[in-house]
């Protein structure tokens, strides 16, 4: 990370002993719990993310907002442009479909991915599990989908997207603007959909990613489609979030 990496002369030898000493311990009492590592773990990736936004050529005029409702609402609905059309992928209940729905935007339409039965996959971070398969179930509820009641055309896709977007080869409009919305937490699906729409982007489209600064999923699936990607920026970040803009060559 530059000059905000660690130097080794900032560590002194004669103080090794008690920092493994501490991190033997330490982590041996935090490898007993969840919901703690959880938010610890959570609050260095946060840090992490920053600092390679701030290191980045793309990433280091990004915004810091305060969540993503305040991004949504300063940095991405004034680009939305009429006929934009939304690709939501990790739908679950819907809580971000029927936000959207109640602004009443100019979309074309918008189409929603899931499975409807919870993470497809166990949500992991170095190897270890952070939540189980199936978070996120919604085959109890009442209806099959999300009830949303919006000005513009929502169509359901079930299942995962290796077989709703890939497989079945879903055709991308290439003539209007293309807002991508990822919140499917994982590794795999993000990287899909990334390299799958990468050859359809133009100037002005836009991507989401809820969980942008897990850089053992959704951000690596990013890292990982730099090289396949159009140019783009960051326009706004929070603590997990990321919002970046597919831009001119000589922006």
């Amino acid at each position: 990370m530059g000059k905000s990496a660690v130097n080794s002369s900032d560590i002194p030898v004669t103080n090794a002993k008690h920092r493994d000493l501490v991190l033997a311990r330490g982590a041996q009492l935090l490898s007993h719990t969840k919901r703690v590592i959880w938010y610890l773990d959570t609050l260095i990736l946060s840090a992490r993310f920053m600092q390679l936004l701030k290191s980045s050529n793309w990433g280091s005029n990004s915004t810091l907002l305060l969540n993503r409702y305040q991004l949504w609402n300063e940095k991405l609905i004034p680009r939305v442009k009429t006929g934009a059309i939304v690709f939501e992928f990790g739908v679950a209940a819907g809580a971000a479909t029927k936000w959207w729905a109640k602004k009443e935007l100019p979309f074309a339409g918008w189409h929603g991915f899931d499975t409807f039965t919870g993470l497809p996959t166990p949500w992991r971070r170095g190897g270890v599990d952070v939540m189980d398969a199936g978070v996120f179930d919604q085959s109890g509820s009442q209806s099959e989908f999300p009830e949303v009641d919006a000005v513009y055309p929502l169509k359901w896709h079930k299942g995962i997207i290796s077989e709703t977007l890939v497989k079945s080869e879903f055709t991308i409009p290439s003539e209007c603007q293309k807002i991508i919305l990822v919140d499917v937490d994982l590794y795999e699906p993000t990287k899909e959909v990334l390299f799958y729409f990468a050859k359809h982007l133009r100037p002005g489209d836009l991507i989401y990613f809820d969980e942008g600064f897990d850089a053992w999923n959704e951000g690596l699936a990013l890292q990982e489609a730099i090289n396949v990607l159009p140019n783009f920026i960051a326009l706004a970040h929070t603590g997990s979030a990321l919002l970046i803009e597919i831009v001119n060559s000589h922006d």
